[in-house]
């Protein structure tokens, strides 16, 4: 885990600075988002996986040079470069929110409130969280291109409360991560910065989870 590696040699840092009598710039200690280069798999809600990653670069070369030869073996080796180790900083706010809502079955084979996005069962007709009692909208039919096509619906509907930045879009996959492990998550950041925002729209508009 390159966040505890880093985190150890910030302490180990600190100690060799104490004793040494040498000065420490707090902030030094402090493992930044800025300098890390994460890299981990998530699996989504139909087991494929999601590698997670700030820039293609990150990707370790053994890995990169695995699906060459596996794509290459199939005659698709331009396949693994378009779909596998994409460029997230090129994607969209729309793009991103497909590969957000791949983590749950939330926007396939539900009816979703186009107010709260609340979801309910395919076959119910109205809202039951707002007062309005919205009529529900869903996918025309179970094709991939009318679920894909009412998921980009979605992601334009919720593009007026947030937008998904490849920052942002990152650091969600791995909070994610994290809770599915029953790993702890602290959040820590300036006032302000967007940290409740970011963890309500994960957890209510993209996992549909309190």
């Amino acid at each position: 885990n390159q966040f505890t590696s880093l985190s150890v040699e910030a302490v180990r840092k600190q100690q060799r600075s104490a004793a040494s009598g040498e000065p420490t710039i707090f902030s030094d200690a402090i493992v930044r988002w800025d300098t890390i280069q994460p890299f981990t798999l998530v699996f989504t809600s139909s087991d494929e996986p999601l590698f997670v990653y700030k820039k293609p670069t990150d990707v370790p070369q053994a890995l990169v040079k695995y699906f060459e030869f596996y794509y290459q073996a199939l005659g698709q080796n331009k396949i693994m470069r378009n779909t596998i180790f994409l460029d997230y900083t090129t994607l969209s706010h729309g793009q991103l929110f497909l590969k957000l809502a791949s983590l749950s079955r939330k926007y396939f084979n539900k009816s979703i409130c186009p107010q709260c996005f609340g979801q309910y069962d395919f076959k119910q007709q109205k809202c039951d969280k707002c007062e309005s009692k919205n009529i529900l909208i869903r996918p025309k039919s179970f094709d991939h291109k009318d679920i894909e096509q009412f998921q980009l619906d979605i992601a334009k509907k919720l593009e007026a409360e947030y937008v998904i930045t490849p920052d942002n879009f990152i650091k969600m996959l791995l909070i994610y991560m994290r809770i599915q492990s029953g790993i702890p998550v602290l959040i820590m950041g300036e006032t302000r910065c967007g940290k409740t925002s970011l963890i309500q729209f994960l957890s209510q508009k993209v996992l549909d989870e309190d």
